[in-house]
């Protein structure tokens, strides 16, 4: 990816804004949690960059992030953002939040950012920042 200039990440965070974050609980959807006490972030695999991709290989796409992260010894666990509608949603998983993992994550998967949680609020990790440690 691309480094995304200031006017750029402006763009999709306001584009973003009204994005909805839940995380599946006891077979339901609920609201990600505003704040956390370990930093957390939600990855997805869904549409790289922007595009719009068929249903079946955003699924596949999902499959094998999910199989890297357990590789990674990690517990995912089903995350996503979605419409105020609910008419338009992208499935992710929420993980423990480490900046040089999770960039390397996002930009394996061609995603612009991350969402993170953690006890000072919320934040988007850009794909593009240099991680710190």
């Amino acid at each position: 990816m691309e480094s995304q200039t200031p006017p750029e990440r402006l763009h999709w965070e306001r584009r973003w804004q009204e994005t909805v974050w839940e995380r599946a609980e006891a077979a339901q959807w609920l609201p990600l949690a505003s704040c956390s006490p370990h930093p957390l972030v939600v990855v997805t695999a869904w549409n790289p960059g922007g595009s719009q991709l068929p249903l079946a290989v955003n699924q596949a796409r999902d499959v094998v992030l999910r199989d890297e992260l357990v590789a990674l010894g990690l517990v995912p666990i089903r995350a996503r953002g979605r419409s105020p509608a609910g008419d338009s949603y992208e499935d992710g998983w929420q993980i423990p939040h480490q900046p040089p993992r999770t960039v390397t994550l996002l930009r394996r998967y061609g995603q612009l950012a991350g969402w993170v949680t953690d006890a000072t609020g919320c934040r988007y990790q850009w794909s593009t920042t240099t991680p710190s440690r």
